[in-house]
């Protein structure tokens, strides 16, 4: 266990109140420290659902300090921090956010705006990524992200999103969303991905 750290107050909740985040359990007090946190055991928890994550490391994941840096940006609920605030913080802003994305669980909204990071800012880098989330079944949540910005993505690389994802497990919300779009190439491959009658 890493040694106490104070840091500055996240989220005002009641005196006492204890919640698990991403292996960094935090402690609520507010008595003398007036609403700050104590963070006990501050880092990233190895992937539990990510089939991708390599399993020879078991749980022997260790975050970088600009890995922890980057996820204790992405933990602050308002104002959320801007993508050009968090590359600043790393000096490979892609593999830092992957990171993020395959080990941090909590609080829920990290791994998100990590994931719309590489949509906004690394789109054609992490192409393959965004395969993976939209053809494995425990990545519902990043799939979902991606389909619903498929129309923000260069076209070649929506194209190739939009087909793993009409032959992948989240298919029928990947026909949802393409439909929404209205985009004419997207709209095509509903078409030939039409069950013949």
């Amino acid at each position: 266990m890493s040694e106490l750290r104070q840091v500055k107050p996240f989220l005002p909740i009641g005196t006492g109140a204890r919640c698990m985040f991403t292996g960094i359990t935090l402690v609520w007090a507010l008595g003398g420290c007036a609403g700050s946190m104590v963070m006990v055991d501050a880092g990233l928890s190895p992937a539990q659902a990510d089939p991708a994550a390599d399993s020879s490391s078991g749980d022997s994941f260790s975050p970088t300090a600009q890995e922890e840096a980057v996820y204790r940006a992405l933990v602050v609920r308002d104002p959320a921090p801007t993508c050009a605030q968090l590359s600043a913080l790393t000096d490979d802003p892609l593999a830092t956010l992957r990171t993020i994305v395959a080990h941090a669980q909590m609080p829920p909204w990290a791994p998100m705006r990590a994931a719309s990071c590489m949509l906004d800012d690394h789109a054609q880098q992490a192409e393959t990524d965004f395969v993976q989330w939209v053809t494995t079944e425990q990545t519902r949540g990043l799939a979902l992200l991606v389909l619903g910005r498929l129309d923000d993505l260069p076209e070649p690389v929506a194209m190739r999103v939009a087909q793993a994802a009409l032959a992948g497990v989240h298919a029928e919300a990947a026909r949802e969303h393409i439909s929404r779009l209205g985009d004419p190439s997207l709209l095509g491959l509903l078409d030939q991905d039409a069950p013949e009658q």
